[in-house]
């Protein structure tokens, strides 16, 4: 699980900070904020690509604000990583070896 969604224009690994989606009926392109998790039908853009996006003529494109900073992980996508290091680690029986410094086992 990757904590960071990476910007999805082909050859860009800058860390997604907004979402693309467009509304062909109306010919219009939103800019806003990342979603917690991807939605289907949606391009997640970088800080660079979400402000250079330009669309074709007689379409308007609307921007909503949005941080310029990726989002954290969430606690759900904390806990999610945690169970499966866990399970991975029941399932080929690593041996972690006894350090006196660790009291929690």
């Amino acid at each position: 699980m990757k904590a960071v969604r990476d910007c999805e224009l082909t050859g860009c690994t800058n860390p997604a900070v907004a979402t693309l989606t467009y509304n062909y009926r109306e010919s219009t392109a939103v800019i806003g904020p990342l979603p917690a998790h991807k939605q289907p039908y949606t391009t997640e853009l970088c800080q660079q690509h979400a402000l250079k996006f330009n669309v074709p003529q007689g379409w308007t494109v609307i921007r909503l604000e949005y941080s310029s900073e990726p989002p954290a992980p969430s606690q759900e996508d904390l806990d999610t990583l945690a169970k499966s290091i866990l399970e991975t680690a029941r399932r080929v029986r690593i041996e972690i070896p006894h350090d006196p410094r660790i009291t929690d086992r």
